[in-house]
């Protein structure tokens, strides 16, 4: 369900959350998954590039392959 396009907001949120509390730097953000967190990132990692210094699919695979 990772390309739901409701998660981009949803990301948004939390990472707002965070950075308005001074619990994260914002331009260090990165986003790793694996398994099923692998394809989320696959996934979700473009839709929300702009907020991340960087991404990575641990494990898993994109949908379809």
């Amino acid at each position: 369900m990772w390309w739901k396009p409701y998660l981009p907001e949803f990301f948004s949120i939390i990472i707002q959350g965070f950075v308005l509390k001074e619990i994260v730097n914002p331009n260090k953000i990165f986003m790793t998954g694996y398994s099923a967190g692998g394809d989320g990132i696959y996934h979700l990692g473009p839709m929300v590039a702009d907020w991340l210094a960087g991404a990575a699919m641990m494990a898993g695979h994109p949908n379809g392959v």
